[in-house]
């Protein structure tokens, strides 16, 4: 049997529970809402300054498209510009933190650049130096008489003002000879007689100074009339 205190002990919690649905309904009626448990609060982004990092050399050749990478960091992602390239240029986001720079050289020569990036958090600056490289090509045309591999006096002279136009450090990056020969019946002797011709071309050019070494190549050939004609193929950069 339930003591006294038990009674009063129940007779409290019925109470109290009546009391607290009856504040619940009067808040509800009226409109009001319990306070909300605090939110947590989101942690502030973080910002870095501009960083350049892996550092690459530009070298670029005159006519030829220049892609010049470099890469930086920072947070938000910074905007970067480039000035004292002498040509137009654009600029692309490439993948991670590179960047690059496209465009045409027009004149050789060593130039001062500078690559500025820029975000909320400051500004970083790189200099650093593009070398273009000259570009050249000639093709020359050279006769020889039907049996002949001599060059006469105006090849010579062709060729001695091609040699004079070079510049130094000049690197030859297409170096080719043909020796033309007719077909008089006799193939070995006539492609023998068509080396003869592609290497007397190489010899005065080697007495010159141009110590590269020409790819060769040999063509016999039918051809009316007295002269059959060689080439020369060159295409070369130099420095500055």
């Amino acid at each position: 049997m339930p003591t006294n205190g038990n009674i009063v002990n129940n007779r409290t919690t019925r109470i109290r529970r009546t009391l607290g649905l009856a504040i619940a309904a009067v808040v509800l009626a009226s409109g009001f809402a319990l306070p909300a448990s605090p939110a947590a609060a989101e942690p502030e982004p973080t910002t870095e300054a501009p960083v350049f990092v892996n550092k690459h050399g530009f070298n670029a050749t005159v006519k030829e498209a220049y892609r010049g990478y470099f890469d930086v960091t920072g947070s938000p992602r910074p905007v970067v510009t480039v000035t004292g390239v002498p040509f137009p240029i654009t600029i692309e986001k490439d993948v991670d933190d590179t960047f690059v720079f496209l465009g045409t050289p027009k004149k050789a020569g060593d130039f001062q650049i500078t690559i500025t990036a820029t975000n909320s958090a400051g500004t970083s600056k790189l200099t650093a130096t593009l070398h273009v490289r000259g570009y050249g090509q000639h093709q020359e045309s050279i006769g020889f008489y039907r049996g002949g591999v001599g060059l006469d006096d105006n090849d010579k002279k062709s060729l001695r003002s091609f040699v004079n136009s070079l510049r130094p450090q000049t690197t030859f990056t297409t170096y080719e000879i043909t020796g033309t020969m007719h077909y008089t019946g006799h193939w070995a002797k006539d492609k023998k007689k068509a080396k003869a011709r592609a290497w007397a071309i190489a010899s005065y050019l080697r007495k010159k100074g141009i110590t590269a070494k020409p790819r060769y190549t040999y063509n016999v050939e039918s051809h009316d009339g007295d002269l059959t004609y060689s080439r020369l193929n060159v295409e070369y950069s130099y420095r500055g």
